[in-house]
């Protein structure tokens, strides 16, 4: 269940097009230190990220205005929903869920199928 975390949360974040892309835009991070994962979102500056720091709170996550860290990741899902958004899930080695590069790839495949967006993975 936690390896489709990263999915899960895509799809929770972009429900409501209409809505989220008005509200997943500027700089913001969700670290899920719990699922191994981190959300990077970035876009136009000057709009509201509630649903984004919603969904965050809801997943047990921790939002930041920073980038998600570089430390321990084995590697970043970018998907590119809206036109000026972009959105990556970020992987990390480790407790409490020990991500491999296999299982990211999967799971980064998962969330664009989910989403109907392309996905593309990165190892590093």
């Amino acid at each position: 269940m936690v390896k489709r975390l990263g999915a899960v949360l895509v799809l929770v974040a972009l429900s409501g097009c209409g809505d989220v892309i008005k509200e997943l835009l500027t700089q913001a991070s969700c670290n899920i230190a719990t699922a191994g994962i981190c959300l990077d979102y970035s876009g136009p500056a000057g709009t509201s990220l509630t649903r984004f720091e919603t969904t965050c709170a809801t997943s047990l996550g921790t939002n930041s205005s920073a980038a998600c860290p570089g430390a321990n990741r084995i590697g970043s899902c970018s998907l590119s929903p809206f036109t000026g958004v972009t959105e990556a899930i970020r992987y990390y080695s480790g407790a409490p869920m020990p991500w491999t590069v296999p299982l990211a790839i999967t799971d980064c495949a998962t969330a664009g199928t989910k989403a109907g967006v392309s996905a593309t993975f990165t190892p590093g």
